[in-house]
């Protein structure tokens, strides 16, 4: 109940912050998205194949363009766009692997660069996303381990690398790497502490590139997208193992798929 009432404060937030914020940029939009991926489920201390279907999730954003300090012709922009999102995974039948299944809500945002052009743009990002799932898992010889996931609502974290293509005003085509944790539990400082650790890798990342920056602006969209998702999918296969890296602890439920995403903008 208390992940519930968050997810809905922070909900509100977002519906009635975002617009102020995006107050005077050149361009901000609604998006309804929608993507499908092939999941590959696993977990480090166990040796099995997870069997499920594909991952459907459904999303609403704000995008929002606005202009960077070293390109003022609106060629190269900065990319964010705040999301809320909802997905499903079904049970994959008459296998002899375990069975997975999970829901899972959450918020999250986009970040990164676009390159502009006259009735499109084309956005290279990372994403970073929280959420709670809720997993399911057929009986099997590791219940006993499985089960330390799927007793309750989970707290989980995803990075994704991704491009998006917006054709025209009103629809978007799009491609991601996503990568999910999800963890049996909680724990505060070595979670607080962990993040701090990634958000610091980023910033320091962003000082690097201020020197190439200041030679070719334009280089900004693609180099932004390698080095900061180098930096998450690092990360990831350290969490792997170790879910509160560079914490010992328990390894989490880990989720990598390949997503195509279809964009309607309002």
């Amino acid at each position: 109940m208390k992940s519930f009432l968050f997810f809905l404060l922070v909900i509100a937030f977002c519906i009635v912050s975002t617009p102020a914020s995006t107050k005077n940029l050149p361009y901000k939009k609604t998006h309804y998205s929608i993507s499908l991926g092939t999941p590959d489920v696993s977990l480090h201390e166990v040796d099995q194949d997870i069997s499920n279907r594909a991952l459907l999730e459904f999303s609403v954003g704000l995008k929002r363009l606005r202009f960077t300090p070293e390109d003022r012709s609106g060629f190269v922009v900065d990319y964010a766009e705040p999301f809320i999102f909802g997905g499903l995974m079904p049970k994959k039948t008459h296998d002899n692997n375990p069975e997975m299944s999970l829901w899972r809500f959450g918020f999250g945002s986009k970040d990164g660069y676009a390159y502009n052009f006259s009735n499109s743009n084309l956005a290279f990002y990372i994403m970073s996303k929280f959420g709670w799932s809720d997993v399911d898992f057929s009986q099997n010889r590791f219940s006993a381990i499985y089960n330390r996931y799927s007793d309750g609502l989970k707290y989980g974290k995803s990075t994704a690398g991704g491009i998006d293509y917006q054709i025209g005003s009103t629809v978007g085509i799009g491609l991601a790497y996503e990568q999910s944790l999800i963890f049996p539990a909680y724990i505060f400082p070595q979670s607080f502490t962990s993040s701090v650790l990634q958000f610091a890798m980023h910033k320091l990342s962003d000082k690097l590139l201020d020197p190439v920056l200041s030679y070719n602006h334009q280089f900004l969209p693609i180099l932004h997208f390698l080095l900061h998702n180098a930096i998450n999918f690092g990360l990831y296969e350290l969490r792997e193992e170790n879910m509160y890296w560079p914490f010992k602890s328990e390894s989490p439920l880990a989720i990598k798929t390949i997503k195509l995403n279809f964009t309607l903008i309002f």
